[in-house]
């Protein structure tokens, strides 16, 4: 969905003068002492992330802050061998609609707690760099139990400079949102709540919101952007679709389990 070079000096030392007979026999250095940092010998901090170096941005806004931020991404190019050209559903409609948005916009929220920290939320690949760490909720393909995407809660800004693997992100929207961010977070983790089993109590209903089976099925019309409109809708934010912003007008349908809507006529 998304949208440096170091430079390493070296210095050649010149060759040690031994000191004078007279003056005192210089203190062994312990193997892992460590210098004080002074201006001329800062303290190390490690090596740099050229990531989170890239995406430094400047910090003005007060706490309760919530942004919408858009970005393109050209997924729907990337990924169309998964939608491979059978000429029956799923994957004739997949494959349009992939074909329809070879470049799009993917958008996600971002928000300042009421301790100054930041956090961005977005929908996506089940995992995260590797990782499942920071997803709060998933989705899965239709009627496979595969899971097909991860909806994660990130600490930290969202990226506005270069993605993971380096390629440079172009951001179309980033806009203050006046909603509450913890309303917000609760929303987007219930979006994506998966710790229910079909037939268990409380997961009937007609796919309007979750049920605790997880998040809508996914489809490639039914993705981030889905969410976060419905997200904004249920913390009483309405917002227009942004320019090329595939899948925000649709309504999203949940897993639900038609059994518990029923009496049982087993006995």
């Amino acid at each position: 969905m998304l949208c440096g070079c170091l430079c390493v000096s070296s210095l050649n030392a010149g060759e040690a003068q031994a000191p004078p007979a007279s003056a005192p026999a210089a203190a062994p250095v312990e193997k892992d002492a460590k210098a004080p940092a002074s201006k001329d010998t800062p303290e190390k901090t490690g090596p740099i992330d050229p990531f989170a170096e890239a995406n430094k941005i400047p910090d003005n806004d007060p706490n309760g802050t919530v942004r919408l931020i858009g970005v393109t991404t050209d997924v729907g190019k990337r990924f169309t061998f998964l939608a491979p050209p059978i000429p029956f559903p799923p994957f004739s409609g997949y494959r349009k609609w992939m074909m329809d948005h070879q470049v799009a916009v993917h958008c996600s929220l971002e928000w300042k707690d009421e301790k100054g920290k930041w956090f961005n939320a977005e929908l996506r690949s089940s995992k995260w760099d590797g990782t499942t760490e920071h997803r709060v909720g998933c989705g899965q393909f239709p009627c496979s139990g595969y899971i097909a995407y991860g909806i994660f809660i990130m600490p930290g800004r969202y990226p506005r400079s270069i993605d993971k693997l380096g390629r440079p992100i172009e951001v179309t929207l980033d806009e203050v949102i006046k909603c509450d961010y913890k309303k917000l977070e609760a929303e987007i983790r219930k979006y994506g709540t998966f710790n229910k089993h079909p037939g268990d109590p409380g997961t009937g209903g007609y796919g309007k919101e979750n049920v605790g089976l997880g998040g809508p099925a996914y489809k490639p019309a039914q993705n981030s952007n889905t969410m976060i409109n419905y997200c904004l809708k249920k913390c009483g934010v309405q917002h227009c679709a942004p320019d090329l912003t595939a899948g925000w007008d649709v309504e999203p349908t949940f897993p639900y389990s038609t059994n518990t809507r029923y009496p049982s006529y087993n006995d």
